[in-house]
């Protein structure tokens, strides 16, 4: 009786999986690409800052 469903819910259900498969990885792709943005940014402005502050002081090197 359902021996002719058997096919097609196998391909159904390889879809869905491989679709919420690629789904994952782009989303993952994704915030990886979006966090080394927001890191390489946040590491600019970071630089930016000291430079801005040593130039505020007169040249003198930040001690740490």
């Amino acid at each position: 009786m359902f021996g002719d469903l058997a096919p097609s819910v196998s391909v159904l259900l390889a879809s869905v999986v491989g679709g919420l498969l690629a789904l994952i990885v782009s989303l993952w792709v994704s915030w990886a690409i979006i966090r080394g943005a927001v890191l390489s940014a946040l590491r600019k402005h970071s630089d930016e800052q000291r430079a801005h502050e040593r130039a505020s002081r007169g040249g003198q090197p930040i001690s740490q």
